[in-house]
């Protein structure tokens, strides 16, 4: 579908890049009266590509690899977000950011969990000296990571923010 949007539009400026970062995950769960939070630090790095749609709108998504590590345990992700970025003022490189993310967890867990978090994030982002930039995002997860059984009484939920820099070829 981006690539679709891409090629339609004539004047379509293509850029690549790479991305690294701080990342944190917050895991929620709610059973029955028990509702619980934790939060844990990490770090991500990973590639992009922005496709420049116009002046005001462009498509970025992401493959970022991304480790959370908590109490010495460490768990690996490959995350793929796609954003829409809208640049409200005009060659300011300050943008706003919305849009999916699909997140894999790399590592072997329990068969009662997905290893998909399926997210809808939004940003912001600002963008200096023609290649640089910075960025701020937070993915909310949509779906339950818990499938076992009585998934419909317990609820898992691993939110993520992800502050980073960049550079674009």
């Amino acid at each position: 579908m981006v690539l679709g949007l891409v090629s339609m539009n004539a004047q379509e400026d293509i850029r690549f890049g790479v991305t690294a970062g701080y990342a944190n995950a917050t895991a929620k769960l709610k059973a029955g009266n028990i509702d619980e939070s934790e939060g844990s630090s990490g770090f991500f790095l990973g590639a992009l590509a922005e496709f420049k749609l116009n002046e005001k709108f462009s498509i970025e998504p992401k493959l970022t690899f991304t480790q959370i590590s908590e109490d010495g345990n460490k768990t690996d992700f490959l995350q793929l977000p796609v954003m829409a970025k809208f640049y409200p003022v005009s060659d300011s490189g300050f943008n706003l950011q919305a849009g999916p993310q699909i997140t894999y967890t790399l590592e072997d867990i329990s068969d009662d969990f997905t290893k998909f978090n399926i997210a809808l994030g939004a940003g912001v982002g600002y963008e200096f000296l023609d290649n640089f930039f910075v960025d701020a995002r937070y993915h909310l997860q949509l779906n339950n990571y818990y499938t076992g059984s009585g998934s419909d009484d317990i609820k898992s939920r691993v939110n993520f923010l992800n502050i980073g820099i960049g550079y674009k070829f």
